[in-house]
């Protein structure tokens, strides 16, 4: 049960920073294409952290 529960609050939270994030640009008088900007920095660094672990596990 405690482990759904994490889950759930893992997606809630990535979903809460996800949505401040996008919104800064916003905030500092960029236009709307600009919100794009902070996901591909997360999804940069997703990349890095699958080739980092798969690096790390890959000769297990």
């Amino acid at each position: 049960m405690l482990g759904a529960s994490c889950s759930q609050i893992s997606f809630n939270l990535g979903n809460a920073i996800g949505a401040f994030v996008g919104g800064i640009p916003i905030t500092y008088g960029f236009g709307y294409e600009y919100t794009v900007v902070p996901g591909v920095i997360f999804s940069f660094i997703g990349y890095l952290l699958l080739i980092c672990f798969y690096n790390r596990y890959k000769a297990a």
